[in-house]
């Protein structure tokens, strides 16, 4: 499950949370409910919510 060749680094927030997705969508059994945790300080959690707020209009 873990290790260096399931790390991905990108530069800014929303580019690391479409990747996340489009990670987990890949990787995923037809029905299987992926998701995509997000963690850290309370400044990213806020930051996050807006970048997925602006997104889904």
């Amino acid at each position: 499950i873990f290790g260096a060749d399931r790390v991905v680094v990108v530069g800014d927030l929303p580019t690391a949370i479409e990747t996340a997705v489009e990670l987990a969508e890949t990787e995923a059994e037809a029905l299987s409910g992926v998701g995509v945790l997000i963690t850290g300080s309370v400044v990213t959690a806020g930051d996050a919510r807006a970048v997925l707020v602006s997104r889904d209009g």
